[in-house]
């Protein structure tokens, strides 16, 4: 046999190197191709009939080629490839080729049906081998690459599909507990104001989740694709932890505080360390986002923590809602209404240089458009809580398409 350019061994991904199995009831033959293909840097063995040739394969899964003659007593090549070819699932994927002297048109077509990968014509070169079996070993590497991605896919498919469920089942849990202390009418409607709120927090990750799934599961996108819609799955995920995150955060709302007494709340200084919180929220949005050059002081009586939670969760509404390259400014004021003295905190967002004055009040008037809807946010909801706790009010005022504000009324 002549020489060839030595390719070096073909390994996976582990570094474990492809091995090739020689078959053929000629001894001599079996061993010198053998020993050809090895003194070309591959891992080889070699075997005399098809009975060995798949008790190895089995006990080695590392073999990705074999190359056996076409005519054997006790079976004959094709039928050896048949055997190995329709077995073996594709994280296991085998190539076959095989050694003939005297093929016949029916060999040759029995040969293309079974998926046969080549065929080494006697007499043939080792060169000719060589080449035949590193062309195998490519596709192989590819097939059983392609057959692990597929299964990551899949595990990753069906543990967020776990997630879901686990995370749908601590919604309805947590749906019952507030439905549980409902009493009243009011009661009743701020349940049910709060569950909106929730479903509406719910839906859009959930279905990002189950579109990209889908999509992923269907297979056939190309790398990239494949990359963004498991972004996709990852973001919906984050987004319903961050909801049910809320949820709880909303539900902790109704029990009293313990070890924090009343006091004065400087409202200007809680507003401007809430806008630099949300600052990389907004930043990471493109937003013109900040509070306005000055805001009078004011001080509101309540609870410190929740006051400054409310005010928190008001600027994060407000940018949250906001388009992407658009403008929100934050607000305090303070306004005389029915003999009582007031802070207003008020959030405005909207398009770039568009934003528009709310009506002046304590209670900004909520239309019944979609803009509207989509403010009533978790984030909304655990605000409104907590003014109402303190004798508050927050309401949301649609201004328009792409134009919104949240204003936080607290007694002074």
């Amino acid at each position: 046999m002549s020489q060839a350019t030595s390719p070096g061994s073909i390994t996976w991904a582990n570094g474990a190197a492809i091995g090739v199995l020689v078959v053929d009831d000629e001894p001599v033959v079996a061993e010198q191709l053998a020993q050809g293909l090895a003194a070309h840097g591959l891992r080889t063995g070699f075997v005399h009939n098809a009975t060995d040739a798949l008790a190895r394969l089995d006990a080695d899964p590392g073999i990705g080629v074999v190359v056996t003659d076409i005519r054997m007593p006790g079976g004959d090549g094709l039928g050896l490839a048949q055997k190995i070819l329709s077995q073996r699932p594709a994280s296991a994927a085998v190539e076959v080729i095989i050694i003939t002297g005297h093929a016949t048109i029916d060999d040759a077509t029995a040969a293309v049906r079974t998926g046969v990968a080549d065929f080494l014509r006697k007499p043939f070169r080792l060169a000719e081998a060589v080449q035949a079996v590193t062309k195998a070993m490519a596709r192989v590497v590819a097939h059983r690459a392609q057959a692990s991605e597929r299964a990551a896919v899949s595990d990753r498919l069906a543990s967020m599909e776990q997630e879901r469920a686990a995370l749908l089942e601590r919604m309805r849990e947590l749906g019952e507990r507030l439905a549980a202390q409902s009493a009243p009418a009011a009661a009743t409607a701020a349940i049910e104001r709060d569950m909106a709120a929730i479903s509406h927090a719910l839906r859009t990750p959930l279905i990002a989740i189950s579109g990209g799934a889908e999509l992923l599961a269907h297979g056939g996108l190309s790398p990239t694709h494949e990359a963004e819609y498991h972004d996709m799955l990852r973001g919906g995920v984050q987004r319903v932890v961050q909801a049910v995150e809320l949820v709880e955060e909303l539900h902790r709302m109704e029990r009293p505080t313990t070890g924090e007494a009343p006091a004065a709340v400087p409202l200007a200084a809680v507003l401007r360390a809430a806008v630099e919180a949300a600052r990389p929220m907004a930043d990471a949005k493109r937003l013109r986002f900040g509070a306005a050059p000055v805001l009078p002081e004011l001080s509101a009586g309540g609870i410190p923590s929740r006051l400054r939670r409310a005010v928190e969760q008001c600027v994060v509404a407000a940018v949250d809602w906001c388009a992407e390259g658009g403008d929100v400014l934050a607000q305090l004021e303070r306004h005389e209404e029915a003999g009582a003295a007031w802070a207003l905190v008020t959030l405005l967002a909207g398009p770039a240089d568009g934003l528009e004055p709310p009506p002046p009040g304590i209670a900004l008037p909520v239309t019944g458009s979609a803009h509207a809807r989509t403010q009533e946010s978790l984030h909304f909801a655990i605000a409104r809580r907590i003014a109402e706790q303190h004798g508050g009010r927050l309401t949301s005022w649609n201004g328009g398409p792409g134009r919104m504000a949240i204003r936080l009324a607290l007694r002074l």
